[in-house]
């Protein structure tokens, strides 16, 4: 957040940053890259099973860059 309200010339408060640090340790599901649920697999007949098969390699690559799964 700091580079972003660098990038545009805001100013970054104590009081901001301590709200979004609290904000944060109250909605642990907000992570880093945030939440993201997609539930229209079902509407084009696949299962996370497809994904994961299709996308293995995909997924492997991005997890040993980020430390996290595209899947």
């Amino acid at each position: 957040m700091k580079k972003i309200y660098k990038k545009f010339g805001l100013e970054l408060t104590a009081e901001t940053e301590r709200k979004m640090e609290e904000f944060m340790a109250e909605n642990p599901i907000y992570s880093r890259y945030g939440r993201h649920k997609y539930d229209g697999l079902v509407k084009y007949g696949l299962t996370l099973e497809d994904l994961e098969e299709t996308f293995h390699e995909y997924d492997v690559w991005i997890r040993e860059k980020t430390g996290h799964g595209a899947i």
